[in-house]
């Protein structure tokens, strides 16, 4: 067990993150950075995103050296942060060793981390919205977000000839980056009764047949997926098209659990279709997909206000939220 302290502690090491850290850190505050995965940047390592006119990827990487340069600011990577305590302590989890086949001599598998931060953001981003239907955990009936990760982050393709079911627009971009990868669009099926123009246009690009008014209704195969039944709602108009991969697009949900932690209750939102921070700890502010905020601008912008104000509430001053 280690035992930490900063004036600002951001949780996630996405887009927000990283503006939160960068304008906390400007003003020379001791910021801890933790972040899950063993890179930072979140979704901008699997969507193919431009930031100030760079691959929003070389943008992390940019980010993150000018944060590994800053004295005052610790990046833990393989960090997971699991509890909001009284008086400003988190508890975290360092995965250390559990990475590598043989640990170094007396290095821990893993380490309990209890943070105590002044401030702290809470960038946790979102979770991806599943289409639930029969036998949907057949291999390679994947999120479309999983689909884009593999595809834009580890130059993997998980098929050969896709559907693609969506309930909005996130499934378009989805089919874009699997035409680039070489993937076979057969079909895109979109749940509302009128796809929108951009859809269209992107069914057409990728040689993909666009259906709309249409949800899926049973995955087909032996061991991986092999055919989709699509239909209507209610189960009729069934086809079923011949398919080795099915991504789903259902929306994103804001990862809104260490919110609710010390009594903050989160609040439902009817346009959203998720539930938004509400209560909050004390001392803890939410910026980018966890606060509901999904584009990439708003994630950046709402990061760097929140990282910002954390530091100037812990006693620093800064203006930079460049």
């Amino acid at each position: 067990t280690a035992t930490a302290h900063c004036d600002v502690l951001v949780i996630g090491g996405g887009p927000a993150g990283l503006m939160a850290a960068l304008a906390a850190g400007r003003t020379g505050a001791r910021v801890i950075l933790a972040e899950e995965d063993f890179r930072l940047g979140g979704r901008l390592l699997a969507d193919d995103l431009e930031i100030e006119g760079q691959p929003a990827r070389d943008w992390a990487a940019a980010a993150q050296a000018e944060l590994e340069q800053m004295p005052e600011v610790r990046i833990l990577p393989r960090t997971t942060v699991f509890g909001v305590f009284d008086h400003g302590s988190y508890g975290a989890v360092e995965r250390v060793g559990d990475h590598l086949a043989v640990p170094g001599a007396h290095q821990p598998r893993q380490r309990a981390w209890r943070i105590v931060a002044k401030r702290s953001v809470l960038c946790a981003g979102a979770l991806e919205r599943p289409i639930v239907f029969g036998d949907n955990d057949r291999p390679n009936v994947m999120l479309a977000g999983a689909a884009r990760s593999y595809i834009n982050r580890f130059a993997a393709k998980s098929g050969d000839r896709a559907v693609v079911v969506t309930t909005g627009e996130d499934g378009g971009r989805t089919a874009i980056a699997l035409e680039r990868a070489g993937v076979d669009v057969i079909a895109i099926a979109d749940a509302r009764t009128e796809a929108s123009r951009s859809l269209q246009v992107i069914a057409d690009r990728a040689g993909a047949r666009l259906l709309t008014g249409r949800v899926p209704l049973r995955a087909h195969g032996h061991g991986c997926v092999q055919a989709l039944e699509l239909g209507m709602p209610d189960g009729s108009d069934r086809r079923v098209f011949d398919c080795d991969l099915v991504v789903m697009s259902n929306g994103w949900v804001p990862t809104v659990h260490l919110t609710s932690h010390l009594g903050g209750k989160p609040v439902w939102d009817a346009m959203a279709g998720a539930f938004l921070p509400g209560t909050l700890p004390p001392g803890m502010a939410v910026a980018g997909a966890a606060a509901g905020r999904l584009s990439l601008d708003e994630c950046l912008t709402t990061g760097a206000w929140a990282g910002l104000e954390a530091a100037t509430a812990a006693g620093f001053e800064g203006s930079s939220v460049e």
